[in-house]
């Protein structure tokens, strides 16, 4: 049986496109990650999804705690996007 190159050429990249959505869908959609509140007040732990938590990182609004656990910095509405 033999496979025509440009089968086998065009078939490892579609799969390997296809694979990268699936997980990119998995991440945005499906991932979450437990974020507790800013230590000012009580404690109270909420669940945020891959995509928001990713915002809150990149405008400075999450940090690590020496546990490792994710807590908020702010507590009201977030951090805007630029801070000027």
């Amino acid at each position: 049986m033999k496979v025509d190159v440009n089968t086998r050429t065009k078939t490892v990249p579609t799969l390997l496109i296809l694979a990268g959505l699936i997980l990119l869908g998995y991440g945005l959609l499906l991932r979450s990650h437990p974020v507790d509140g800013p230590a000012s007040e009580a404690k109270k732990t909420t669940v945020v999804r891959e995509y928001q938590l990713v915002r809150e990182v990149t405008v400075g609004g999450v940090e690590r705690t020496e546990l490792g656990h994710l807590r908020r910095t702010y507590s009201g509405s977030g951090p805007a996007l630029c801070p000027t």
